[in-house]
């Protein structure tokens, strides 16, 4: 699941944030991305937040400048 979740979260182009979450309906993880930090929820109420990274350029940029993969793999 990290090795899924960190590239996917790699291919988001621009800003965003990404999310590990918790499907009450079908007992499964998923991977989504959206635009705003509390829009998960608003989407689906039956997931529930689990990680939630800030991919918007000032979360990374002091440590990793525009590494964005590096960020990734230290989250974790």
């Amino acid at each position: 699941m990290i090795t899924f979740f960190n590239t996917q979260s790699a291919k988001l182009y621009g800003s965003g944030w990404v999310w590990l979450a918790y499907n009450n309906s079908t007992k499964k993880l998923e991977y989504r991305q959206t635009e705003v930090h509390d829009q998960l929820t608003e989407l689906n109420s039956n997931l529930t937040p689990l990680l939630n990274l800030d991919l918007w350029e000032h979360a990374f940029y002091v440590d990793y400048e525009n590494r964005k993969t590096d960020y990734l793999s230290g989250i974790w």
